[in-house]
């Protein structure tokens, strides 16, 4: 841990004299002259979530009580530490704190789920506050969009005992009750019940938390749970993927995106490779929305990654922005986006032509899994050649692409692939389409 000894202008009756008069409790945390404040000792909790060397992070402890975290962060050399919290009584006592240790601590007054920090943080923080607000779904995302590296959590899971209690009250058998810890559940509590003071509302397994974070959406490369000693939560440390340059190789079905892709890396199409950034391709990363939910390493310097314009086709909201295939967009410092269109006559050849080959397949392989892998992909060229012979439907998806491009911040580039891929102007590329 980086040395960042407290120099205090407090003598040791005034901390004394204050310590009787507010008696701050919930967490200990040491104080000049062998003093603390009362409560439990979380350094366990910090060693678990904090690296030794923090220096130059960010951090954001969400309901963060006396600031016991936004001192260990400090302490272990973060740039900006920013503590926010409900209860003003309560933030008046950790700037106090803050005060007499001499540490830059920002505390703020804030509701999570009214307001927003308008700004990232390598670290957020959000222990033992999940349970207590009324929309806990919508707090996450937000929490998510804001954090860079880690969002730590720790949590009142639905195995621990007052979920327990509750489900035994509501008549649920006790394998029930067990078998919670190993399903995805979200449990509700009965917070406004007249005569009931628990404020403890939701419960999360921690299955649930892997179904929203690693599987709803592509924001995390891996996830971490933790025991902690504190009552019978647990902690969860959500590693944000993180990319540095991120390339979006674009296009519908047959348009040549594979094609082009591996031409650049061969060493051809130079004038695409150079707008693209693609200079030396073997320092790119590539991946796909298959691939990137298998990659544990949360951070790439370069990532060429291969997307369907139809991706999100066989749902039922066909929405770019309900495609978690493209969360990796929100992750990356910088987003450039090549896509890759053929005349519409040419897209429908290469896919017919597609067609002949899987149905041969299909008619020499007997019931074996590449058979059934062919009918399947017959099936989706047929739906795809469908939408392809509607000229205006085409145009509507383009532009739906297009906007939600430009909606992220992307740079774009629009590529002909009919014949020998060339870059053209936007509207040269749209007319491909007629």
């Amino acid at each position: 841990m980086i040395p960042n000894e407290p120099h205090t202008a407090w003598t040791r009756e005034q901390i004394e004299e204050w310590l009787k008069r507010e008696k701050p409790r919930y967490q200990r945390i040491a104080l000049p002259y062998g003093l603390s404040t009362g409560g439990e000792d979380r350094s366990d909790v910090a060693r678990a979530i904090f690296p030794d060397d923090m220096r130059g992070k960010s951090v954001l402890d969400v309901g963060c009580f006396l600031g016991f975290l936004c001192h260990e962060a400090i302490q272990r050399g973060a740039g900006k530490v920013v503590g926010v919290d409900i209860d003003p009584d309560r933030l008046a006592q950790a700037r106090t704190i803050a005060d007499i240790l001499g540490r830059p601590i920002d505390f703020r007054l804030m509701d999570i789920e009214q307001d927003d920090p308008g700004e990232k943080f390598d670290y957020v923080l959000f222990l033992n506050v999940l349970h207590h607000v009324r929309e806990p779904i919508s707090v996450l995302n937000r929490l998510i969009r804001i954090t860079r590296e880690r969002l730590v959590l720790e949590v009142a899971g639905a195995d621990s005992v007052r979920p327990q209690n509750m489900l035994k009250e509501l008549g649920a058998w006790w394998f029930a009750r067990k078998a919670l810890r190993d399903m995805p559940v979200i449990v509700v509590g009965r917070n406004g019940t007249p005569g009931r003071g628990v404020e403890q509302k939701f419960f999360f397994s921690a299955p649930a938390f892997q179904h929203l974070f690693m599987h709803q959406r592509q924001a995390f490369a891996r996830l971490e749970r933790k025991t902690s000693s504190f009552k019978d939560r647990y902690l969860l440390i959500a590693h944000r993927r993180r990319v540095g340059e991120l390339l979006i190789m674009a296009g519908p079905s047959g348009a040549g995106k594979s094609t082009l892709m591996s031409r650049i890396f061969k060493g051809d199409c130079g004038e695409i490779a150079q707008a693209c950034g693609l200079a030396r391709p073997a320092e790119w990363l590539v991946s796909d929305a298959k691939q990137i939910a298998r990659m544990e390493e949360p951070h790439a310097d370069r990532m060429l990654y291969h997307y369907d314009l139809l991706h999100p086709w066989g749902r039922d909201a066909r929405l770019y922005s309900r495609d978690e295939g493209l969360d990796v967009m929100g992750n990356a410092e910088r987003v450039r986006v090549a896509t890759c269109m053929a005349k519409r006559e040419v897209l429908i050849e290469r896919l017919e032509r597609e067609r002949a080959q899987r149905e041969k397949v299909k008619d020499e392989m007997g019931r074996s899994r590449r058979r059934t892998k062919a009918v399947r992909r017959i099936k989706r060229i047929k739906e795809v050649l469908s939408l392809y012979r509607k000229p205006e439907r085409m145009m509507e998806l383009v532009e739906d692409w297009i906007g939600f491009c430009r909606k992220n911040g992307a740079e774009m580039l629009f590529v002909d692939t009919t014949a020998e891929p060339k870059i053209v102007d936007v509207e040269t590329w749209k007319n491909l389409l007629k």
